[in-house]
């Protein structure tokens, strides 16, 4: 079973028996090429094929300094960690059962440090499969992004120094759990963020540069954070009733006693439920009262979404669909929406 498992997801089966050790070493330097000497260097594996299947950790990909947290997630305490030398160079010494899934695949590997135990401070991260017992990572420096934040009353402005063929994600970041409260894909030096996603919260901006390294390593390099300021204040449907949703053809409703979707909770999953046991697929949202739909944002959805709107709860039009985890619509001529299913999104 556990072969077809791994055949069926297109899984690398690792070739280092569990008790053989494992050696993963590199050096580390600051933006400007001088070596990072006496700082702390750490070593994830992330979620495998495996873990998913049997219900582990989720993965966490670019873990950057989110693990430097007070509240740093489960994933933070179950890694290993080195201090460089004064060259910069660091060596972990694992076994092979470290760097396999529960399935005995390869699993992928994040090697992160920083120039300080500072959470807002720029990080990289190495991401990479260990295949053999000897794994000599390239050398890998900091990015001194210059990250500089405008803001605006429609907009946030980004704007940093580019990195040849990297590829762009700006976040907007929790100060305390550092966990993401907006994800956007960017291009070029520069991003510009609705400042409606963030609403009435507080958040650090950062941009991450994502540049192949070759030979299967891949560095992910964060900015420091710069603090930004909530300047659209909270959205009309905050504290509006909900009903979570279940089918797709043959629709039910099923209203919440309190909505999670609405509370203002940008962190916490709404974990919406079905009495009958079904499993959820949306969400209806009751406004308060018939208004112009201008945006609707919805974070850690799973698979497609359909977002419709209603101006009578009866009959519904398409607006716009989704296939990212986290994502802002505007809705073409912005529909007026009322009644208890005023806003429908069904992933």
């Amino acid at each position: 079973m556990v072969l077809g498992l791994l055949i069926l997801a297109g899984c690398e089966l690792s070739h280092i028996k569990p008790q053989q050790t494992v050696v993963i070493s590199g050096r580390a330097l600051s933006a400007n090429g001088a070596p990072l000497s006496h700082v702390q260097v750490r070593l994830y594996k992330e979620a495998d094929f495996g873990e998913f299947i049997f219900g582990a950790a989720a993965a966490l990909g670019s873990l950057g300094t989110v693990c430097l947290l007070p509240s740093a997630p489960t994933i933070c305490h179950k890694g290993h960690q080195a201090t460089t030398s004064a060259d910069g160079s660091y060596r972990f010494t694992i076994k092979g059962a470290d760097v396999q899934g529960m399935v005995g695949d390869v699993s992928t590997l994040d090697v992160v440090f920083a120039d300080s135990n500072n959470s807002a401070a720029a990080s990289t991260t190495l991401r990479f499969k260990a295949r053999t017992t000897q794994v000599q990572l390239p050398t890998a420096r900091l990015w001194s992004a210059g990250l500089r934040v405008a803001n605006g009353r429609s907009t946030f402005g980004l704007s940093w120094h580019a990195l040849k063929g990297a590829a762009y994600t700006v976040q907007l970041l929790d100060p305390a759990q550092g966990i993401s409260l907006w994800t956007q894909a960017a291009s070029g030096g520069s991003a510009r963020v609705d400042t409606r996603v963030l609403e009435d919260r507080t958040a650090g901006a950062a941009v991450t540069a994502r540049v192949s390294l070759g030979n299967d390593v891949n560095a992910a390099y964060v900015s420091a954070r710069t603090l930004v300021h909530p300047v659209a204040g909270a959205p009309p449907s905050r504290h509006a009733s909900c009903s979570a949703v279940t089918g797709t053809t043959q629709v039910v409703s099923f209203r919440q006693i309190r909505c999670a979707a609405t509370d203002g909770d940008l962190i916490t999953p709404a974990r919406l439920n079905a009495s009958n046991g079904a499993v959820v697929s949306g969400v209806m949202i009751a406004l308060p009262q018939a208004r112009p739909i201008a945006l609707v944002v919805a974070r850690g959805v799973s698979g497609s979404v359909v977002v419709e709107v209603s101006p009578n709860g009866r009959s519904w039009r398409r607006v716009a669909t989704s296939s990212k985890t986290t994502f802002a619509v505007r809705a073409p001529g912005e529909p007026t929406a009322c009644g208890p299913k005023a806003v429908w999104i069904r992933a």
